[in-house]
């Protein structure tokens, strides 16, 4: 029996194998993940993108010069979350696997209680990646109505590919949002197996008997323990990606937010930065949220054995409920987290807006400093002297 997992993990990891996230040597074999460096294919399907994708960053770098990538950092950006994905790929190659083995895992799990594995089907998906596709089309083809963009030479071409909206940025949120999600479903799973166990798990005439009963809860304990490792090694593998992306994603609401309240008169023609910031927020509040909910789903268990009156089971059985309350005790500080930087909350959402309105509060104190006058000068004749000689 093939997962939706299974069905729609081939889009994904094809996507990030395209953009850099992925080595094109990880292939799936015998349904797990490895990395096949004896092929020569894969190697040179790698290094024709690495070349391309350099090529690219040269010709931005040549063309548009320092100080306009230090300020609207989009290949910086690239570069440093494709780095950060490829030093934490393995991490992420036993994250995957680790949820095709619990798969395996879950669907042996009782042959008279059956298993659902719920996920988002292949459909939903190949929508959501067409429906950014065609938004990130629609966002050139009226930078070219409103600026008067042409594409004439490979500098332009490089242009549009590390332009805002950002594919690579599409990519890590996609992907965290997939691998999160079936992290949460497998979770209510297992909170609804539970609920299949006898009330106060005590054996009933014509029922499981008593060591039956002892082994299924002992069977969803053990999931539930591997289901929060795989936590822990979504936050080694993608909490250092998600720690970049953060960084970068506050780094431009900060600059933006600063050019939008100054040098409004400056941007009044211009709606695409405003749209912009508003899909920057709306990334890391949906990336906030689904860990919210997969972490509820994961303690939602605890009010299920608190209910349990523990005096009345057999021994044995009393022993796993007592291995369990102290296996989620002891899994309690393993969150997702950016690489331990911080735990992806609600209380990242207000850390966030403080940092920003510190900032913003300082920048604008110093708004007529002649650093920040260079900064409004050197940002406005950069970006739209670029986008009119591109007329020409």
């Amino acid at each position: 029996m093939t997962s939706v997992f299974m069905e729609t993990l081939n889009l994904f990891i094809t996507a990030s194998k395209i953009f850099g996230l992925m080595n094109y040597c990880c292939t799936m074999e015998s349904g797990l993940l490895y990395r096949n460096t004896k092929s020569t294919y894969y190697i040179f399907l790698e290094c024709i993108r690495m070349f391309v994708y350099l090529i690219f960053s040269y010709h931005i770098i040549f063309n548009m010069g320092c100080f306009y990538i230090l300020v609207d950092f989009n290949i910086i950006k690239y570069w440093a979350i494709v780095i950060t994905a490829r030093i934490s790929e393995k991490w992420i190659i036993k994250f995957i696997n680790g949820i095709i083995k619990f798969d395996n895992k879950l669907l042996l799990f009782n042959s008279s209680i059956p298993v659902k594995l719920y996920s988002k089907s292949k459909t939903f998906w190949n929508v959501i990646f067409a429906s950014f596709f065609l938004y990130f089309l629609c966002c050139q083809y009226f930078l070219i109505l409103q600026f008067g963009r042409r594409i004439k030479d490979l500098s332009d071409y490089s242009t549009v590919v590390f332009h805002s909206p950002d594919i690579i940025i599409f990519i890590v949120m996609i992907t965290s949002l997939y691998y999160l999600s079936n992290l949460g479903y497998r979770f209510c799973e297992l909170n609804r197996l539970w609920k299949c166990l006898p009330f106060g798990l005590l054996a009933l005439p014509g029922g499981w008997t008593n060591s039956e009963i002892t082994v299924l809860v002992e069977r969803i304990r053990l999931l539930h323990a591997e289901l929060s490792e795989l936590l822990r090694l979504f936050s080694l593998g993608y909490g250092p990606v998600l720690l970049v992306y953060f960084t970068f994603t506050f780094a431009h609401a900060l600059i933006e937010t600063f050019l939008f309240t100054i040098y409004k008169d400056s941007l009044r023609n211009n709606i695409f930065p405003y749209i912009f910031y508003l899909q920057h927020i709306f990334n890391m509040i949906s990336i906030i949220y689904i860990t919210a909910w997969v972490i509820e789903k994961k303690k939602k268990i605890i009010s299920c054995l608190r209910l349990i009156r523990i005096s009345e089971m057999t021994i044995h059985t009393k022993l796993q409920i007592k291995i369990f309350m102290n296996q989620i005790s002891m899994y309690e500080p393993n969150e997702i987290t950016a690489f331990g930087f911080f735990n992806f909350d609600v209380k990242l959402t207000m850390s966030i807006l403080v940092l920003l309105i510190t900032a913003i509060s300082t920048m604008l104190q110093m708004k007529d400093h002649p650093w920040m006058l260079y900064l409004k000068n050197a940002w406005i004749l950069n970006v739209y002297n670029n986008m009119q000689t591109n007329k020409y």
